[in-house]
């Protein structure tokens, strides 16, 4: 019903859109695609001069809940670290998950 009531519908891949009209039968014409990304000119470090760390480094921006699974994303680079391969990590965002990541990078020793 929300979905049919609205005036447009944003999806962020061509697939949720084929989706999404296919199972509701809206119109085509009413559901936009807008994809998630990042302008890599603007945030290049060489243009900016900014970097939080000197190796690769992921970034997040956000609400922090648990369907994020951002607590996984620390897993794998605890793992990663163990087997020499360092991998910085730049969470922006709040959310009922904030203390819980926060305590889960000390306890990994990842922070």
């Amino acid at each position: 019903k929300a979905y049919r009531d609205c005036d447009m519908l944003v999806c962020i891949t061509k697939e949720l859109r084929t989706i999404i009209i296919e199972e509701t039968k809206l119109p085509p014409e009413k559901i936009f695609v807008l994809p998630n990304g990042v302008d890599v000119h603007h945030f290049d470090p060489k243009i900016q001069g900014a970097r939080f760390f000197d190796y690769p480094t992921i970034g997040f921006v956000g609400v922090l809940i648990a369907r994020q699974c951002i607590d996984l994303l620390l897993d794998a680079l605890a793992i990663l670290k163990q087997k020499g391969i360092i991998f910085g990590l730049v969470i922006i965002g709040e959310g009922p998950e904030k203390m819980k990541l926060i305590k889960k990078t000390k306890d990994l020793e990842i922070y």
